[in-house]
């Protein structure tokens, strides 16, 4: 995967780990990233280091949800799993996760907030 294709990040420093929604300006949620985020949690809570994960993003806001292209009846089979999963991963993590919103949180977005 290119670093073009890299819609998230994590940086960890004295125990908090900084997960960074990086598809600016509405940061969408399409399979891909929901699939790096789900990703980047699980492995997350492998670190025993970690000890707050704190989900941001970059852009004018902070995620306006899953994106509608992957509510076709071709995506939908494959999204609504993986949707759950991340949430699970998120909601169950080993740590306190703090979501720090900016802008608007619609949709599956909010969800992700909701997780937290």
């Amino acid at each position: 995967m290119s670093d073009a294709e890299k819609y998230v990040s994590l940086e960890v420093k004295n125990g908090v780990a900084s997960l960074t929604l990086n598809r600016p300006p509405l940061n969408v949620l399409d399979i891909l990233m929901m699939g790096q985020v789900k990703d980047i949690i699980e492995e997350a809570a492998k670190n025993a280091s970690i000890r707050v994960l704190l989900l941001n993003a970059e852009g004018k806001m902070f995620s306006a949800g899953v994106d509608v292209a992957d509510h076709t009846p071709e995506k939908v089979g494959n999204m609504i799993p993986l949707f759950n999963q991340l949430c699970v991963a998120l909601a169950d993590f080993s740590a306190p996760t703090i979501a720090v919103v900016h802008g608007h949180a619609l949709g599956g977005g909010c969800e992700l907030v909701l997780c937290c």
